[in-house]
């Protein structure tokens, strides 16, 4: 594998991994929302686990990732970036709002981001198929995330 290919890799199971964390923060913060953050947050982990599962396995053109490696890098690193500043910066004086708020955020930036190139890409490599399953799941957990505010009638607005 290509040096920047591994670089990908691993920012996205740093990025799921690091969501997974998150979650789990505002588990332990908001207890009426446990279930909730819990869930997701294993999520998380099993989508770190799925890179890592496959990564030995990946047989990858370089012709199958014209013009996604450094895009892609580069908007990996910045989302782990503001993961890893909104893990440090939350404290006791934010809100469940704020905690939702945030991860809807996030959750929309890593689905939009990341996985941007795989919209126009006809390829049928191992690579563009997981993370297309993972763009997948992101878009489903930020629904999820969009659902459980109006149901629970959690006002995000600033």
């Amino acid at each position: 594998m290509e040096t920047t290919l591994k670089n990908i890799l691993n920012e996205a199971v740093k990025l799921e991994l690091l969501m997974s964390k998150l979650y789990y923060l505002f588990q332990q913060k908001f207890p009426q929302d446990s279930n909730f953050w819990g869930k997701l947050s294993t999520e998380e982990k099993e989508h770190a686990q799925i890179i890592l599962k496959y990564i030995p396995f990946l047989e990858i053109k370089i012709d199958d990732l014209h013009g996604f490696e450094s895009a892609s890098l580069s908007s990996l690193v910045l989302n782990n970036m503001q993961i890893n500043e909104v893990i440090n910066n939350f404290t006791d004086n934010n809100t469940r709002e704020d905690a939702f708020r945030e991860s809807i955020k996030l959750e929309n930036s890593s689905s939009e981001e990341n996985y941007r190139f795989l919209l126009n890409s006809d390829t049928d490599s191992e690579i563009i198929s997981i993370f297309k399953t993972l763009n997948g799941e992101d878009r489903k957990h930020y629904k999820r995330i969009v659902e459980y505010v109006i149901k629970e009638k959690i006002n995000i607005k600033e």
